[in-house]
């Protein structure tokens, strides 16, 4: 069996992060969490409606309970899950409610993706 990731898990109270090598893609799937998708760069990361095609991105969101099912094989990535009961969920699902799957601008997260994969690359602590 191939792995579907490998990495690590930080959980803590309304979210969790997932970060580190993608694997096999996954299904059609949906969650209650609000999905972040971060890639590294160059990286990229692909998700699909259940009826609709592939679609790339450098950063997404995925909103609560949305049917789609991702990949990004061999690509360091960071997943953030994000309680849409929390005070940043509520925030998200105002600004992305209508979304399903949202490309999130370039570059706007350029900075935390850089520190994520900083922290990753040296083994940082939680």
């Amino acid at each position: 069996m191939k792995p579907s990731a490998i990495g690590r898990i930080l959980l803590w109270r309304g979210g969790s992060l997932w970060i580190g090598l993608a694997g096999e893609p996954t299904g059609f799937h949906a969650h209650h969490a609000v999905q972040i998708s971060l890639p590294f760069p160059p990286g990229r990361v692909r998700f699909q409606h259940p009826s609709g095609s592939w679609a790339s991105y450098t950063a997404a969101l995925v909103a609560a309970h949305q049917p789609h099912a991702f990949e990004a094989r061999a690509q360091l990535v960071a997943q953030i899950f994000v309680e849409p009961e929390s005070r940043d969920g509520r925030q998200l699902h105002l600004r992305y409610r209508n979304e399903g799957i949202a490309a999130l601008p370039p570059g706007t997260l350029k900075p935390e993706i850089a520190t994520l994969a900083a922290a990753y690359g040296r083994r940082a602590s939680d």
